[in-house]
């Protein structure tokens, strides 16, 4: 079974704000297409997380050979 940039974004997407994504490219353009999704249907609030002090990045990146394995 292969791992796609969408099945890595919808498991990075629980970090919320932590995550920093830096590549493959199509990870971040994942999240951004499922945050906007998200955001389109639950119009609230969006300060409700920094205001629960959800604030410590958590730089998440894989190695060019772990994502190859995960192909």
């Amino acid at each position: 079974m292969r791992t796609t940039p969408l099945d890595i974004a919808r498991h990075l997407a629980g970090w919320g704000e932590g995550a920093v994504v830096e590549g493959p490219p199509e990870v971040p353009a994942e999240l951004a297409r499922i945050g906007a999704e998200l955001v389109a249907r639950y119009p609230g609030d969006r300060g409700t997380a920094a205001r629960a002090g959800r604030r410590d990045p958590v730089k998440t990146r894989a190695s060019p050979r772990e994502y190859a394995l995960a192909a």
